[in-house]
């Protein structure tokens, strides 16, 4: 904007735009000590606004620069409480579901992994990172952390951060009208935070985490409470660090239990998963022949093919070379052949594979499934007097 208007600058007590030139901000009364009527008061008032680093200056990052502005944020609300509240009521949570579902009486290593309480400790750890992941949010745009906890008021004091006007937010509870509602108020906190806005909007659970606890400000300012001072911008990256690595860390822990208990479970899962894989190939492979036999594009060396009677032989050293077998470089190659037994011009296949190590002899295709998958290590006995084929690709 040119000199005359002004510019548009941001209230440090509410966020609000505010001209440059106005002598206070019309939503708040909050007076604007940069103006020249104003500056004559600066000693009589804490500094609102100055530039400072926190730590290393990777913490937080300024449209601009690697610094930011600090302005006092009156309407956040006490940080340590809201740390220390919802820490306390998470322990305490973790704590009441391991009395519940871990028998005291008869307390071992089998009846903890048994239990369902590593289960509720990874659901309460994710639950709690986006709970004081939106506490954040709120704080970060200067207003009370605990808006962000009660429904309605939470989408009400949303619509304030972004269009000014808690009503807009009453709108999210009409049907049809309020997810549309919603989304767009995402969409403009995700780009207050110079976030991609559609993605805020689409995924909200990722990025209220990202904005709550990254780097990035709400319009390049950094809310503090005046009693706090300096210091007040490191001790809320260590709360925030302190929440962070808590549930990350029970979250894991409780993960690596699930998994240890759960131990034969995943090896049978990941066992049938890779038989499903040999199947996959055997399927693809006879559907590749089946479709150059239809089609007669096969070609038996010096043997006739006979489309009406007789057993050929179709061999593939490595089935990556005809069909697309995904993952396939993290493998070892799987090779074999397909037996077509034609009968009146009605043909039957047989299929064996192997990679040297799992297969299956020669099954029927309609025969094949995960439960023949075993060790198996040769895939043809003897190609003597056998009427061997290939598929003719042009």
């Amino acid at each position: 904007m040119n000199d005359d208007k002004g510019e548009i600058i941001f209230c440090s007590r509410c966020g609000a735009e505010v001209n440059s030139k106005s002598r206070y901000c019309m939503k708040c009364g909050n007076l604007n000590y940069d103006h020249d009527a104003n500056e004559n008061m600066r000693p009589y008032i804490p500094q609102e606004s100055e530039t400072y680093e926190v730590g290393s200056g990777k913490f937080a990052v300024h449209q601009k620069s690697n610094e930011y502005r600090i302005s006092v944020g009156n309407n956040t609300g006490n940080k340590k409480v809201s740390f220390g509240l919802t820490l306390g009521i998470y322990l305490f949570i973790l704590f009441l579901s391991f009395l519940l579902t871990v028998p005291i009486t008869k307390i071992s290593l089998d009846a903890f992994l048994m239990s369902s309480f590593p289960y509720l400790a990874i659901l309460f750890s994710l639950l709690f990172l986006f709970v004081y992941g939106t506490e954040l949010v709120f704080m970060k745009c200067n207003k009370p952390w605990w808006a962000g906890l009660i429904p309605v008021y939470h989408e009400m004091v949303l619509a304030d951060i972004i269009f000014h006007n808690q009503m807009i937010g009453l709108l999210t509870l009409i049907p049809i009208v309020g997810p549309i509602v919603t989304l767009v108020l995402l969409y403009h906190l995700g780009k207050k935070f110079q976030y991609n806005g559609v993605l805020t909007a689409l995924f909200p659970g990722i990025f209220i985490l990202l904005i709550g606890y990254g780097s990035h400000l709400f319009e390049g300012y950094s809310f503090v409470s005046k009693d706090e001072g300096k210091n007040a911008l490191e001790k809320e990256y260590k709360y925030r660090k302190t929440i962070l690595a808590t549930c990350f860390f029970i979250a894991i822990w409780s993960l690596g239990i699930v998994i240890y208990a759960n131990m034969s479970n995943i090896e049978e899962v990941t066992k049938n998963i890779n038989n499903y894989y040999y199947v996959y190939a055997a399927k693809r492979i006879t559907s590749k022949t089946e479709k150059g036999v239809n089609n007669k594009k096969v070609g038996c060396g010096h043997d006739p093919f006979n489309p009406q009677n007789g057993v050929y032989y179709f061999y593939y050293a490595d089935f990556q070379d005809y069909i697309f077998l995904p993952f396939y470089t993290m493998r070892d190659i799987i090779g074999g052949y397909v037996k077509v037994e034609i009968v009146n011009g009605k043909a039957s296949y047989y299929v064996s594979l192997s990679d040297g190590t799992y297969g299956f002899k020669e099954t029927k295709v309609e025969n094949i499934e995960p439960s023949i998958i075993n060790d198996f290590r040769k895939y043809d006995d003897d190609s003597n007097s056998k009427i061997i084929c290939t598929i003719k690709d042009s």
